[in-house]
């Protein structure tokens, strides 16, 4: 029985997975184009027109350009990595310096409302979203398992 659910776990996971890859950057996108234009208002469709688009680029490349695409991943990991190392050499040249009681013991919410328990569980979906993967490796370790007790 439980391999029955971790492998419909696994499944979901893939297809969750493979729908925030394009979620992800279709709303992204017209958020960061309202900010750099004021005048912008971001519509549904617009949204839907982007994930659209990224699911092309995605198909494309992975029909017609699959050849290149060691060369293409090389590109992305080192232009990765130069985008990080620029960003942390920047955050330590510019941010403000406090002490290690100041980072780790204050907690200010941010988001306008004041309360703890609302500012932690605000961010807490980013930080949960970051750490699970397209696959879960229970169904793999749990394979007929039932068959196997039995």
């Amino acid at each position: 029985m439980l391999s029955y659910y971790s492998g419909w776990l696994s499944a979901l996971a893939w297809l969750v997975g493979a729908a925030s890859s394009t979620y992800l950057p279709g709303s992204v996108i017209p958020s960061v184009a309202a900010l750099a234009h004021p005048g912008y208002t971001p519509q549904p469709w617009h949204s839907y027109l982007v994930i659209v688009g990224v699911t092309a680029i995605v198909y494309i490349i992975n029909r017609y350009l699959v050849k290149y695409l060691p060369l293409l991943e090389g590109f992305i990991a080192a232009y990765m990595i130069v985008i990080f190392l620029s960003l942390i050499i920047t955050l330590c040249v510019l941010s403000p310096k406090l002490t290690a009681a100041e980072v780790f013991q204050t907690f200010e919410p941010l988001q306008g409302n004041g309360t703890l328990i609302m500012g932690v569980m605000s961010t807490q979906i980013l930080l949960v979203f970051s750490l699970f993967g397209w696959d879960s490796t229970v169904s793999e370790d749990l394979c007929r398992q039932s068959r196997k007790a039995q």
